[in-house]
């Protein structure tokens, strides 16, 4: 095979293989391992970002499903540092999820989420009021328990102060 040839062959080899990742390096097996590494170190945002990206990505990757619920999932983890932690967030794309992917291994979990979720939100939003008169009952019953300890011990305070007026008048005599 004459040189040129050769050389041809694998510089279409070399193009051939760089057109069969996505744009930006790495395919989504790689990305969703790299997201994965990512969440579970903590590092909340590259994860998001990387979730992101598979899912924008245009080709139809079986693994569309898996970032789309790793990235729901990323907005219920209660980690300080998580600056997406936002259940109605949560709650809408698990909803989306089970309309998107109503066949993923996922929906059950999906569902289980949504339960979990709309019974956080229906108690943050519904019960304030009765959390805050509860509350108020409360404050208002150490309130007044703290009053009576307060005058107990003013008149146990008082009782003191009188025996002590007697001793020292009985040591002066």
């Amino acid at each position: 095979m004459p040189g040129w040839i050769y050389f041809l062959c694998h510089i279409l080899i070399l193009l051939l293989a760089g057109c069969s990742r996505p744009a930006g390096g790495g395919n989504n097996e790689d990305l969703l391992e790299l997201a994965s590494r990512a969440l579970t170190g903590g590092n909340y945002r590259l994860a998001h970002d990387t979730y992101r990206r598979i899912l924008d990505h245009p080709d139809d990757s079986p693994l569309k499903d898996d970032a789309a619920y790793r990235l729901a999932y990323l907005s219920v983890i209660a980690d300080e540092r998580n600056p997406y932690l936002d259940y109605e967030k949560a709650r809408r794309q698990f909803r989306q999820f089970v309309d998107e992917f109503p066949k993923s291994r996922y929906i059950m979990a999906c569902n289980n989420w949504l339960k979990v979720l709309n019974l956080v939100v229906r108690r943050n939003t519904e019960q304030p009021a009765t959390r805050t008169n509860q509350s108020s009952r409360t404050c208002e019953q150490q309130l007044q328990l703290l009053e009576k300890q307060l005058t107990q011990m003013r008149e146990k305070n008082e009782s003191l102060q009188k025996t002590l007026n007697r001793l020292r008048a009985a040591i002066e005599r």
